[in-house]
């Protein structure tokens, strides 16, 4: 992961996490990847679809959004109010989403290794 991160620093890269904003905040600064985004949006009351909305809106048109999320019903939402985002799926081997099928007009990966062919 810090491979793709390092490499697209300079991206405007902007990190969302929904939780107990406590908690998320403490992932964060203890992953060490704080310092390669240009923002970093806590939500644990607004579907990410709706912060995605609110960003695209201050955003200029031609802005490339790239949405990375393990949750089908994450991506979905956000491709119904968002059409123009790139919604990509991780899709991992083991976890509580594994089995929810992928929204239609979404990408699936398996590593942020691969999306640099999709982007």
């Amino acid at each position: 992961m810090h491979d793709f991160i390092k490499s697209h620093k300079n991206d405007g890269l902007i990190l969302m996490t929904f939780g107990n904003e406590l908690i998320q905040k403490s992932k964060v600064e203890g992953s060490g990847l704080a310092e390669y985004f240009d923002d970093i949006i806590f939500t644990e009351e607004k579907p990410k679809s709706e912060v995605i909305e609110k960003l695209i809106s201050e955003l200029p048109n031609n802005e490339k959004i790239v949405f990375i999320d393990d949750k089908a019903e994450e991506l979905k939402r956000t491709k119904e109010t968002s059409p123009n985002v790139i919604c990509v799926r991780m899709k991992r081997e083991e976890g509580r989403y594994t089995k929810e099928e992928t929204p239609k007009g979404c990408y699936n990966i398996k590593s942020l290794k691969e999306i640099d062919k999709i982007i």
